[in-house]
């Protein structure tokens, strides 16, 4: 059974969003310890690989950067199609 996002809210998690191709948007990372990320980052169906890099390398290194205190683990998910 899948959990909702209040499920998960209600169970103690919290829940960030940002666009990780801004780093400017991940201020709200900065200065804070997490016991986990879960990075679940999409570059939706019109994108190209410019857009694709962007996202899941570019984005991922911009998380990591202002995740200066760390994190516990971090859970990283990609797909370009789900089936």
């Amino acid at each position: 059974n899948a959990l909702t996002i209040e499920e998960w809210r209600q169970e103690g998690h919290e829940m960030l969003r940002a666009d990780v191709t801004r780093p400017e948007d991940l201020s709200i990372l900065q200065g804070r310890q997490f016991d986990g990320v879960v990075y679940c980052a999409a570059a939706g169906r019109s994108g190209g690989p410019d857009v694709y890099d962007g996202v899941y390398r570019r984005g991922l290194s911009n998380v990591l950067a202002a995740l200066a205190n760390g994190a516990g683990r971090i859970i990283f998910t990609s797909s370009t199609s789900v089936y």
